[in-house]
């Protein structure tokens, strides 16, 4: 029979790292066969929660024109399910400095740039469109990767699996009788997420595995993922005031109107729940 049990993994320097996704064990939860299958299963939650957390975010970007704030409030939602999972004792709270709080800024501000950037891209193209734009992710990582230093400098044959990327997103761009028909307001702003996604993947490796050698902080994978999350809303208030401030009453009055409540609230909701589980699942 199957049974849901909440996991403790010892580490090396003795201490214990609570797990807060329940695990899908049978009565050997060490198995190899079952470790593998278990694996198989959090790649298909993390692939549906992402189709899902995109079907909910275009309805939510749909339904009301003011795209900062959505992305900004599909944060919020992830911190107050962090928050919950730190009250309830479900996962330990973070114990950091304010040192550490403030190298986490930059990996926050990257990371707010790419959730906002994808979006942002979702909202005004088409979902399929932005994401062939962000297939191109691992284009832009290397470029990163050998223009700041430390520089990273990959396999020949590492760079040479980048041509076939590169050349079904540009076919993808094609059209029978049109020709290339891009939409570069959303090629841009899934460029930017692109950019940003890799930006903070350079910048925040030695950060966060420094935070996750040192046990008294309480910074296991999905306390790392929080704490970019909160910091990341920080960083995207000022984008929301500055770029949609002015008009957002009007904005959510008439989307409230058209759309109702619930509606509205229930698609950026979801969408901030479903975007920060998936990230869970991949961290």
């Amino acid at each position: 029979m199957l049974q849901f049990h909440v996991v403790e993994v010892r580490q090396p320097n003795d201490r214990y790292t609570n797990l807060t996704i329940l695990h899908l064990l049978h009565d050997n939860c060490f198995d190899q066969t079952h470790c593998n299958i278990f694996q198989a299963l959090l790649v298909v939650a993390w692939y549906a929660g992402n189709t899902l957390y995109n079907v909910y975010n275009k309805k939510a970007t749909n339904m009301i024109h003011a795209h900062w704030f959505v992305a900004t409030a599909q944060l919020v939602v992830g911190m107050i399910w962090s928050m919950v999972m730190w009250a309830s004792g479900l996962r330990k709270m973070p114990n950091l400095t304010a040192g550490d709080i403030a190298a986490c800024i930059p990996i926050g501000l990257f990371a707010s740039l790419a959730h906002s950037g994808s979006v942002l891209a979702s909202a005004v193209g088409a979902v399929s469109f932005a994401q062939i734009v962000k297939a191109c992710e691992p284009v832009f990582a290397a470029v990163v990767g050998l223009l700041i230093p430390p520089a990273d400098v990959k396999p020949i044959l590492a760079y040479a699996m980048l041509i076939p990327i590169v050349g079904g997103v540009g076919l993808a761009c094609i059209k029978e009788g049109k020709g290339v028909d891009i939409n570069v307001q959303a090629f841009l702003f899934a460029s930017m997420a692109n950019a940003a996604a890799a930006l903070k993947g350079k910048l925040g490796s030695s950060v966060t595995k420094s935070l996750k050698s040192d046990p008294a902080k309480n910074m296991d994978a999905a306390n790392v993922y929080a704490v970019m999350n909160i910091i990341s809303i920080a960083c995207s208030i000022p984008f929301v005031v500055v770029q949609e401030l002015p008009t957002l009453g009007k904005e959510w009055n008439h989307a409230v109107e058209v759309h109702g409540l619930n509606g509205l609230l229930t698609n950026i909701i979801v969408s901030g729940f479903m975007f920060y589980i998936y990230n869970e699942f991949g961290e």
